[in-house]
């Protein structure tokens, strides 16, 4: 029973890891908050330079820009929480 939960554990992590593969997106209202459609806009062209810099190095990223990348989209996430949270 324990080599079956080992297996289910490893699944679900390799899982949540490999997960956040789209892109941020930009859904906060820009009339109901320009600051933070501003945050998001900046959070997806940050995005963007990740990815671009993936594609130009030659020696690799590794780990760090996958992590990069789904913090980014972390924080897009909060964005748009923090906007509904606010006051209409």
């Amino acid at each position: 029973m324990q080599p079956i939960l080992r297996i289910l554990f490893l699944g679900f992590s390799l899982l949540c890891v490999a997960a956040p593969t789209d892109k941020p997106v930009v859904d906060v209202d820009y009339q109901r908050n320009l600051k933070l459609w501003r945050a998001q806009k900046s959070i997806l062209a940050a995005y963007e330079y990740v990815e671009q810099a993936e594609q130009d190095s030659r020696r690799g990223l590794g780990e760090h820009s996958s992590k990069a990348r789904a913090l980014l989209q972390q924080a897009a996430r909060e964005i748009k929480i923090a906007s509904l949270a606010g006051k209409p």
